[in-house]
């Protein structure tokens, strides 16, 4: 999933997948989220051609992450938890992988 430069992607990302009617599994909707924000790191060109525009879209991206982990903490293996707890989210989305 490439959405970078996007800054309605963050909403795109968790809004609705493919179908009518459809709304992706929980799970999913956090890997979306955590890619879009891999995504606008990887994005140098963004960055550099607009770093206010991209700090902006880092940030709203963060605060997607925060407010769904606080949605659906109880839902959440601890240890997915603990690495969303603590930003590690590099391991949050592969521990989503594994269990995919």
């Amino acid at each position: 999933m490439h959405l970078a430069g996007d800054p309605h992607a963050v909403d795109a990302a968790v809004a609705q997948a493919p179908g009518i009617g459809y709304r992706m599994p929980m799970k999913h909707e956090l890997a979306a989220l955590l890619e879009r924000r891999l995504d606008v790191i990887a994005d140098h060109a963004w960055r550099d051609r607009d770093p206010a525009a991209h700090l902006q879209a880092l940030a709203e991206v963060s605060t997607a992450i925060s407010d769904w982990t606080k949605e659906h903490r109880t839902e959440l293996d601890p240890r997915l938890r603990h690495f969303l707890a603590n930003a590690s989210y590099a391991k949050a989305l592969d521990f989503i992988a594994a269990e995919a």
